[in-house]
């Protein structure tokens, strides 16, 4: 059987190479440049990792899919540290014991910040972002951590995003500091593409790059699998979702740089979301100038539709 993949990311690369074990052709066809999607990085002119279109940190709790991306690549070991500027300070994230110990000027244990939690919690009048935070966290945490920097990221009032955006972020009663909960994390020793590059060099797969998909110009003697925008897959016939992208200013900077990997800025001060210093996503990287990227957060239109890959550095 002939199976034709639309899209070079993570996915698409995966379920071909698969698809080639078990003895069929498979054709890759990406729009881009470059293999990876979204998980591309490259090696900038400090010597350090940079990710194309923002921090990708591989995690899983599953075993067999850490065994599998080991199979390919060495996975270096790391636990992924973020900090959050906010009008009151800098603290760590996600929230945890050690925030809102700090955020209140306390000592508590686990059990006496669970307590005081929860006389901050009250039920939430809507179903909003904005009112299950506040009824999650009270009004304080909710505003210096959450409310300015999802608007910025989203582009709207937190009252018009839906509140299931709020369930995916932890809120721990311990002193841990590690941005995911799996016990499996780590970055490619040697950089994201040469994962993909190893994922798709096997004799059933060929891949076409700089290749825009048509669906009415497909091989239809092929399975088709698209890993795109679905609007796209239908030349947005039907019009475009609402898609949000980011783009990326590079700065070289003496290390340690941020002094963290990533930095939330969560005060509608500034008008970027984060900074990623990607010297900290450089395994065993001793150099010292690193790179850091600071994310700006727009909408898409036609004419900028996907992240802009940034190429030069700028220097401060």
């Amino acid at each position: 059987m002939r199976f034709q993949i639309v899209g070079a990311g993570l996915s698409g690369c995966v379920v071909a190479r698969q698809m080639a074990e078990n003895g069929h052709d498979v054709e890759i066809v990406e729009a881009r440049s470059h293999l990876g999607g979204n998980c591309h990085s490259y090696e900038g002119p400090t010597g350090v990792e940079i990710h194309s279109y923002g921090p990708h940190i591989f995690h899983t709790d599953q075993l067999e899919v850490w065994e599998y991306v080991n199979k390919f690549v060495e996975m270096t070991p790391y636990s992924h540290q973020v900090m959050a500027t906010t009008d009151s300070g800098v603290y760590s994230l996600p929230i945890n014991l050690h925030t809102i110990n700090q955020f209140f000027n306390q000592s508590w244990s686990p059990q006496e910040c669970e307590h005081a939690m929860t006389s901050l919690r009250r039920e939430a009048q809507g179903t909003s972002f904005e009112e299950r935070g506040r009824a999650a966290l009270g009004d304080n945490l909710y505003e210096n951590f959450f409310k300015y920097y999802t608007e910025k990221q989203w582009g709207r009032s937190a009252s018009d995003i839906p509140g299931d955006v709020f369930a995916r972020l932890p809120i721990r009663f311990t002193y841990g500091t590690s941005y995911f909960n799996h016990p499996y994390q780590g970055l490619p020793a040697q950089g994201y593409t040469l994962l993909f590059e190893r994922l798709v060099d096997h004799p059933g797969i060929s891949v076409f790059l700089n290749s825009p998909f048509r669906l009415n110009e497909r091989d239809k003697s092929s399975v088709l699998i698209f890993t795109g925008p679905v609007d796209r897959l239908f030349d947005y016939s039907e019009g475009r979702l609402a898609y949000r992208t980011v783009k990326f200013d590079l700065s070289e900077v003496d290390s340690p740089g941020l002094g963290c990997a990533q930095m939330n800025f969560c005060s509608n001060s500034v008008d970027y979301t984060r900074k990623t210093d990607f010297g900290f996503l450089t395994p065993n990287w001793t150099g010292s100038k690193t790179v850091v990227a600071t994310e700006h957060s727009f909408e898409t239109t036609a004419e900028r539709s996907e992240p802009p890959r940034p190429r030069v550095v700028t220097r401060p």
